[in-house]
């Protein structure tokens, strides 16, 4: 768990089914996000490619070493991820991420065959760590915050991530973020959709993660 308060477990109360998060973060009348609600999946951006066995690679269900890689943007957020997780860009789908340079980590424990020709992707099991940064303009993130959530800011905790003053909300199936440094705006995004039997260690590797997670 992490000592500044960010360390809440991330509950994961649906599994056998697609989760990811839509986050409209664009407009300032925009309500606080469903962490819950489904959408789709935009294509990695990074030269890792995304897993396609139906299992999970051996060595990544047990422990939380985070030997896998280590994550290193040049906007300045970096990160550790576990063996068996991969790095990949731009992974959920947010409005925030589509004007943003995006990075994440991933490990998925099950995806359909893509040949079924039944015209859909059917349910995917993965759990995600992502940062998506833009630019800053002249905004505070406090100034941010209200100008995009003014009606519901309250939602959000005030917490510290990473390093910096972050707002951050979360719910039974991930959590979502913004913090800011000099330069650079970031967006987090987390989601854990797994099988009951490793729900419990994807939620403990995505504390993990989040435990090493700089924001510069």
């Amino acid at each position: 768990m992490r000592p500044d308060g960010v360390g809440t477990a991330i509950r994961a109360g649906v599994t056998w089914a697609v989760a990811l998060m839509v986050v409209a973060c664009g407009s300032a009348d925009t309500a606080p996000p469903a962490l819950g609600q489904a959408t789709s999946t935009v294509g990695t951006t990074t030269a890792a490619p995304p897993v396609t066995s139906t299992t999970a690679p051996p060595g990544d269900t047990t422990g939380t070493s985070l030997d896998g890689g280590r994550v290193e943007h040049p906007s300045g957020f970096e990160f550790d991820y576990p063996e068996g997780w991969v790095e990949a860009g731009a992974t959920i789908a947010t409005e925030f991420a589509a004007g943003a340079e995006c990075a994440a980590a991933k490990i998925v424990d099950f995806e359909p065959p893509t040949d079924t020709g039944q015209g859909q992707a059917g349910f995917v099991l993965h759990s995600v760590v992502q940062v998506c940064a833009v630019p800053v303009d002249d905004e505070t993130l406090d100034e941010f915050m209200a100008a995009v959530y003014p009606e519901t800011i309250s939602s959000f905790e005030v917490t510290e991530i990473g390093g910096r003053q972050a707002y951050r909300i979360v719910d039974g199936l991930g959590e979502l973020a913004f913090a800011q440094n000099d330069s650079y705006r970031f967006q987090l995004v987390t989601t854990v959709v797994a099988d009951p039997e490793l729900e419990a260690i994807r939620i403990e590797q995505v504390d993990g993660i989040l435990e090493t997670l700089s924001f510069g």
